[in-house]
């Protein structure tokens, strides 16, 4: 088994998801969630390629994470096992870090390509809107967040 850094506790501080691989392989990986004593672990994703960085949404309904399958395209599923997962933006969001904003209806994305532009992604329509460029070595996308609660700081540039 192969498990990556990339555990997170659900809003209500029940649940965690993670990413792990029980083939070995860290392109394996899949998205799993454990109640926060270590019983009921669930395999969310059964997807090619690997599943990682999970994050979950403010109302803990969604979990999102990155698909490393066509150059870390992000994609949600229901945490209630309700319904299969689905990409964000039909496919078309590629890009690492990523988070959702708190009222869980934006999702901000360090965008993969020639710019590596930072944009947000409306969730309700997959509306993708460039926020700012950034130049190699010049701008970083950093997400922050205060440990213990689910307040975001969503951008800082240097």
């Amino acid at each position: 088994m192969s498990l990556r850094a990339d555990a997170v506790v659900s809003p209500d501080g029940q649940r965690i998801a993670f990413s792990l691989s029980t083939a070995g392989s860290l392109d394996a990986n899949e998205i799993w969630t454990v109640n926060l004593d270590g019983s009921d672990s669930r395999r969310l994703t059964r997807m090619k390629w690997l599943q990682h960085d999970p994050e979950w949404s403010p109302d803990g309904q969604w979990i999102y994470f990155a698909n490393g399958s066509q150059g870390d395209s992000i994609w949600r599923i229901r945490a209630d096992f309700s319904d299969v997962a689905e990409p964000i933006g039909d496919g078309a969001v590629h890009g690492w870090p990523y988070d959702v904003s708190p009222d869980g209806n934006t999702l901000l994305v360090g965008m993969d390509g020639d710019n590596n532009d930072i944009a947000t992604v409306d969730l309700g329509s997959g509306e993708v809107e460039v926020v700012a460029g950034r130049e190699i070595d010049e701008v970083q996308l950093r997400l922050h967040r205060i440990q213990g609660n689910r307040e975001h700081r969503i951008v800082h540039l240097r």
